[in-house]
């Protein structure tokens, strides 16, 4: 084709075609940045997720308490058997991060000493409703520990340990408590250490089966129990705590 006829070709190119042609070749571009942005955004929530997964679980899998869901704040409803003695992990930040001398400001006392074969969870019944059938079915781990201070080999006070702004620190010291004692009586068959917060008593939960109740004396319960009876207790106490506010 000489290059006369190609231009009479060209001119009867139906110009519309060319238009639609040109379309087709600049709609569909976006410019740089906006991939660039999807990129970015997909990124963040790869991040997001990142920090906000562990975040959630690290509370029960701190090698503490027993598994559990979070029932708000760092407080634990237990599904499982709890344990009686922390995980070495948290022994060991309890001890990097609480001094001796942090131990002797509160236990007033020279050289005294935390038992770091002692740190106890404590496990509370904050979480019983008048469907509870077991004491397990109300306990809540609420991420503090109690721990046998030391003086001259004995036993002169228990200290609770907590976290704040995560580092553990002593929040409370109670003079003369001799946790130490009082677990050595029970450790072969207690299951956890309870605080029984409706009756301000504490003691040791002794069988998961039965669900045997051993009172620490001294406390706001001075009787051995079955689990069944020490659950009656708690929900008279809340129904009669509930029939006065009414």
């Amino acid at each position: 084709m000489n290059a006369k006829k190609f231009s009479e070709a060209m001119s009867e190119l139906d110009s519309k075609y060319i238009e639609e042609a040109l379309a087709y070749k600049t709609k569909d571009k976006k410019p740089v940045w906006v991939k660039w942005s999807a990129i970015a955004a997909c990124l963040c929530l790869i991040a997001a997720a990142a920090i906000t997964i562990p975040s959630m679980l690290s509370p029960w899998e701190s090698d503490g308490g027993a598994g559990g869901t979070m029932a708000g704040g760092s407080q634990v409803i237990l599904q499982e058997v709890p344990n009686l003695f922390a995980g070495q992990k948290v022994v060991d930040a309890i001890a990097q991060d609480i001094t001796n001398q942090d131990i002797e400001s509160w236990a007033e006392v020279a050289n005294a000493a935390f038992d770091l074969d002692y740190v106890i969870p404590v496990y509370s019944t904050a979480n019983v409703t008048q469907d509870s059938h077991t004491i397990l079915e109300t306990l809540v781990f609420d991420d503090q520990y109690i721990i046998p201070v030391m003086a001259k080999d004995e036993c002169i006070g228990t200290a609770t340990v907590a976290q704040e702004e995560n580092k553990w620190i002593i929040c409370a010291y109670e003079h003369g408590f001799d946790l130490k004692t009082e677990v050595d009586k029970n450790k072969d068959t207690a299951t956890c250490f309870v605080d029984v917060i409706q009756l301000h008593g504490r003691g040791f939960l002794t069988s998961t089966d039965t669900e045997e109740f051993t009172a620490i004396p001294g406390f706001g319960i001075s009787e051995n129990m079955s689990g069944e009876e020490l659950l009656n207790q708690i929900l008279n106490h809340r129904e009669a705590i509930y029939d006065g506010e009414g």
